[in-house]
């Protein structure tokens, strides 16, 4: 694949944006794995609960699979249709669809526009996401109308937000928003958050390979700021890329820029020595055809606008001077995580 010369006036107007995001630091609990949930206000309310099973929990042992509820109160019976969507880190969880089986709300019309529980919403976020209303008239009351199922995928914390909830009854009258700007009668959404280890247990098995020469993907979220998760259920970890991750500053900030370059797109993927990294990820460059008709190697380029390090792994060194040489240029102008006050000024001097 032909280097293409890089412009930055071409990435201006989308850094410049992110780089005005306040960095995001996912700050451990320092305690044991535990959820917490907390109770509603008065009046009709949507919450998450950490302990599926009745009750306004406090705290559970969340281990490598764990199940929480989203749970109506105060509505006296009188709900005819729901809504949320349930944010969560696609870094540290992986969620299964929203399921109401065996639950009132399953004589409701449901749907979820994402099989696999993982939804892009339009915020760049991942929820996993439904909505039911009924058909006849039937409506239903308080108690769980939705289990979610997550696996861990590493130590971290995370919180799980209700978004874009509404919960109407039969004449169309909301109930219950999170939405500021919406009427409701009712005391709005409790969210939960978890911290999880996988609870000492094993981690996760790799996502599965795909099948033999496979050389593309098509992104359906970015998992860090060098790492996405294909529709096919498997990764693509990019070479000579390392992005602030976990708990690092600008982790959140690098995450958001690969969302915003490579959601929904399908990327080529260019493999050099090896084509698995150590955990079972695919390991390659991208490669995307911008809007000017251009190919534009990923790696090169997440680097060259100051937004990860450069990082030779001793074996896979197909492009290390480019690479090389795009990280002194980004360091030199200063750009993004170079510039002052952000992760990488202590390295550049950049005032």
């Amino acid at each position: 694949m032909q280097k293409t010369c890089l412009n930055w006036r071409q990435f201006a107007t989308a850094t410049s944006a992110l780089a005005l995001m306040a960095i995001v630091l996912l700050a451990g609990s320092g305690r044991p794995d535990t959820a917490r949930a907390a109770g509603c206000g008065i009046g009709p309310c949507m919450r998450v609960d950490a302990i599926p099973g009745g009750g306004v929990d406090d705290a559970a042992a969340v281990a490598n699979s764990f199940t929480v509820d989203v749970v109506l109160t105060g509505t006296v019976g009188d709900v005819a249709s729901f809504n949320f969507d349930l944010v969560y880190d696609a870094t540290a969880l992986a969620a299964q669809a929203p399921t109401n089986a065996g639950l009132p709300s399953s004589a409701f019309e449901c749907g979820s526009p994402a099989p696999q529980g993982a939804f892009l919403r339009p915020d760049g976020r991942i929820s996993a996401t439904l909505s039911c209303f009924s058909t006849d008239n039937t409506t239903i009351g308080d108690g769980p109308v939705a289990h979610v199922q997550f696996t861990s995928l590493r130590s971290a914390s995370s919180t799980l937000e209700l978004a874009d909830v509404a919960v109407a009854n039969i004449d169309a009258v909301t109930l219950v928003s999170c939405d500021p700007g919406m009427p409701a009668e009712g005391g709005g959404c409790t969210n939960a958050s978890v911290s999880t280890a996988g609870a000492g247990g094993p981690p996760p098995p790799p996502p599965p390979l795909p099948p033999p020469g496979a050389d593309a993907c098509d992104v359906a979220y970015a998992l860090d700021g060098e790492t996405v998760q294909c529709a096919d259920g498997s990764r693509v970890r990019f070479i000579g890329v390392a992005s602030p991750l976990g708990a690092d500053p600008g982790a959140d900030w690098a995450r958001a820029l690969t969302q915003w370059f490579l959601a929904g797109k399908r990327i080529t993927l260019e493999q050099d020595v090896s084509a698995y990294d150590e955990f079972g990820s695919r390991y390659a460059y991208p490669h995307v055809i911008g809007t000017d008709g251009n190919d534009y190697n990923i790696s090169v380029l997440i680097i060259y606008i100051g937004m990860a390090h450069h990082l030779f792994d001793g074996t896979n060194g197909k492009y290390n001077d480019w690479l090389a040489a795009s990280q002194v240029w980004g360091r030199t102008a200063c750009w993004n995580m170079w510039s002052a006050g952000n992760p990488f000024a202590g390295e550049s001097g950049c005032r």
